[in-house]
Order: C-alpha cells, then structure tokens, then sequence
C-alpha cells in the first residue's frame, strides 16, 4: 500500500460523507487496508477499530473461500442480520470499504452505492 496524502484522505473523507448522506440507514463507514488498519471513517457509535479488524478478518476468510472454491477473485460480501446489514468490498488491490447499515436499508441500493463509491475511491487507493 502506498502512502496516501492528506488531500487524498480528505476526498476519501468527502466520499464516505456523500455516501452517508444518500442513504441515511448508514451507521458506519470504514476505509482500511486488507491487514485491517484504518484509512478513514465515519461512525456514529461503533468502535472503528473493532469493525476493521472483524472486516478484515471476513475479508481475508472470504478471499480464501472464493480461492479455494475456484470462484475467482472475492468481489464484495454481504453480511445480513436481523438489526443490519454489513457489506465488505475491496478497493483495488491493497484497501477494503466496510458499510455498516441498520436493517431498514434496502440491500440492493445499499449495494449499488457501495460499488459506486468503492469505483471512485480506487482513484485515491
């Protein structure tokens, strides 16, 4: 992962909070490397570090399975329960894009908008 500049993390920043902004059921936003350390993010009140390290821990269990399953390359994971939804997508070759959503945010919008920011934010990544 290269190093990235404070004008970057600020359009990443600017990025996560137009996210939020479209879809309001959003609780948390986080932007990290695949070995779990933060770039950036948004919560209301969830441990950031916490949901990095539980999103790189599904992201690397899910590139295995998709690897060992000869699925090709992991595109996104969707993680849904009964309070939310959880979608993981990587950014590139080195960052991950967690969005934490309570249970009243429709899927698949949920869905379009994060591989519509994660398309963006590869610019930066």
């Amino acid at each position: 992962m290269r190093w990235i500049s404070s004008d970057e993390t600020e359009k990443i920043e600017q990025q996560l909070n137009e996210l939020q902004s479209e879809l309001p059921e959003i609780e948390g936003i986080a932007v990290l490397t695949k070995e779990g350390l933060p770039i950036a993010s948004i919560f209301s009140a969830i441990d950031p570090a916490m949901l990095s390290a539980i999103t790189a821990t599904i992201n690397n269990v899910s590139e295995k399975a998709m690897e060992e399953l000869q699925k090709g390359v992991l595109e996104t994971v969707i993680v849904q329960g009964e309070q939310g939804h959880l979608v993981v997508q990587g950014i590139g070759a080195s960052a991950i894009i967690a969005v934490l959503a309570n249970k009243s945010a429709k899927p698949g919008l949920l869905y379009i908008l994060v591989n519509r920011v994660s398309e963006k934010l590869s610019d930066y990544l």
